[in-house]
């Protein structure tokens, strides 16, 4: 048996024991492992979007995990959290812009802790803000040496478009070209040479205080306004169904363009109950084919026509559809009525277009005047309009529509009226009438002196265009709203401003009476 190798143990004994005792050391679980050979390593911080992104290394890889800590500006320090020891990334979303936010992350392995990692950083976001029309972009400044911003946009579902590029001193910056109702996304990108920062993104849905809009129909422009959250026309409709251009050909050597009857104008003839009469309609010069209906004073109709022809310098009498040879004159926008042959009514309604088009072309007109055939009063008022009228399906642009009486109080409420007064008649409230008549007296404005209490603070602008009542009466002094709602026979609900009161006068008109029509969107 060989003796044993004594000297040969104690080396692998000695040497164990000094294996044993690096690996005690090394075991961030015993309290006297020297906490710096398990420290985190590498801990940064930087800003994604609107956030911080903490992140940070570990060599020592049986630890339990790691403790988060985070302090701002001169406040105390937090606790954030603890994350597992296999997790080396940890997001900040609670952000203070423009403080200083330090971070605090040590290890832990069951009650031991590592030495501490601190790091600081001053957070930048971007903000959008609606101010009236415009979006007002701002952020901070995430370092000293940035040369340049970008900024992008991108509007609904719609691509992301560049803006702007602005220097590196430059915080803010203003969109003005905003579409109204539709969300804006931004993003911001810094830039320090040739590198660049992570993208800082924020967003707005823009309710424009007023705007345009174009009326498909006949590519006229018209201002809109808003008021309490509804758009409303901020100037008088201007439309007519049909409206061509007539040629100013002079006929048999005198120009009669001032007397020729357009295409579109509108004829109305009113009568008593029991009375007679025949209406004729007389075309100087031109072809034209005309379509009409009469209506009994209750509002049905009582008879109609179509195709009817009227040939140039000859008249139709329209209860028959005979022509006739001409035996009257006749002015735009009036007609010639004889009191005969025609039943009880109460008025008629005509439309004309020329015979080149087909009668699916043509809608009825009812009741559309121009205040005492005067361009410059269309130009300011726009049309006067019979109720009936307001009732044929387009009268509006698309997407708008005739307000109804409870609309028309919900605008007086949110000029301040008290719903007391809103549901009363005649004059009611104090200045709410002011605030939406346009500014201004003769012999400067459009308004007779004193023009009451106005400051149109609501942007309505509402203009002194009279009304139609068996005659043209009243411009300069009164402005005239239809509402949809109809009221007791033969009437329905109006709006009146005038030129010798602030308040707002509440009332039902007769629905042969001509007003101005303000449209408020769908």
């Amino acid at each position: 048996m060989k003796p044993l190798n004594t000297t040969y143990w104690l080396s692998v004994i000695l040497i164990s024991l000094l294996v044993s005792c690096e690996r005690e050391w090394d075991n961030p679980f015993d309290p006297d492992s020297p906490k710096e050979t398990w420290t985190p390593v590498d801990f940064s911080v930087s800003q994604q979007e609107n956030s911080l992104l903490l992140s940070w290394g570990q060599l020592a890889p049986n630890i339990s995990g790691f403790k988060i800590e985070r302090k701002i500006g001169d406040g105390e320090w937090q606790s954030l959290g603890t994350v597992n020891g296999s997790t080396f990334t940890w997001t900040d979303s609670q952000l203070v812009e423009g403080q200083t936010h330090e971070y605090r992350l040590k290890a832990y392995a069951g009650e031991n802790e590592s030495n501490e990692l601190t790091i600081s950083v001053t957070p930048i976001s971007l903000s959008a803000v609606q101010q009236g029309n415009t979006i007002l972009l701002s952020w901070g400044q995430p370092a000293p040496n940035i040369t340049e911003f970008k900024i992008e946009r991108k509007v609904s579902d719609g691509e992301w478009q560049s803006l702007e590029t602005v220097n590196g001193s430059t915080f803010t910056w203003t969109d003005t070209q905003l579409i109204d109702e539709q969300m804006h996304e931004y993003r911001l990108k810094a830039f320090a040479g040739e590198k660049e920062s992570n993208i800082l993104t924020a967003s707005v849905t823009p309710l424009l205080l007023n705007g345009t809009f174009t009326d498909a129909r006949d590519g006229r422009e018209y201002k809109w306004v808003r008021i309490g959250g509804r758009k409303w026309m901020a100037e008088n409709l201007k439309y007519r169904f049909v409206d061509y251009e007539l040629s100013t050909e002079k006929i048999n050597g005198s120009n009669n363009t001032e007397n020729q009857l357009l295409p579109g104008t509108i004829l109305v003839y009113q009568t008593s109950e029991g009375r007679l009469g025949k209406m004729q309609i007389q075309q100087y010069g031109y072809d034209m084919k005309i379509r009409w209906i009469t209506y009994t004073n209750t509002g049905d109709v009582h008879s109609s026509g179509e195709n009817l022809t009227i040939r140039g310098f000859w008249s139709c009498d329209l209860d028959t559809g005979k022509e006739t040879t001409r035996d009257s004159d006749f002015w735009w926008e009036q007609v010639t009525v004889e009191e005969r042959y025609l039943t009880p009514m109460n008025k008629a309604i005509f439309s004309l277009y020329p015979t080149d088009a087909s009668f699916e072309d043509a809608v009825v007109n009812i009741g559309i005047f121009r205040y005492n055939n005067n361009l410059d009063n269309f130009d300011n008022y726009g049309y006067l309009y019979t109720w009936r009228t307001t009732t044929i399906a387009g009268l509006c642009p698309e997407g708008w529509h005739l307000p109804t009486d409870e609309e028309w109080k919900e605008l007086e409420l949110q000029l301040g009226m008290k719903q007391t007064d809103a549901d009363k008649t005649s004059w009611r409230g104090t200045n709410e009438g002011g605030k939406l008549k346009e500014t201004g007296s003769s012999p400067d404005g459009l308004w007779n002196s004193p023009n009451t209490g106005a400051t149109n603070t609501s942007g309505f602008t509402a203009r002194p265009g009279g009304k139609w009542q068996s005659g043209f009466i009243n411009i300069t002094k009164t402005a005239s709203f239809w509402s949809s709602t109809s009221g007791s026979e033969g009437k329905a609900w109006h709006r009146e401003l005038a030129y010798d009161h602030a308040d707002l006068f509440r009332d039902q008109a007769n629905k042969t009476d001509g007003l101005s029509i303000r449209c408020v969107q769908d």
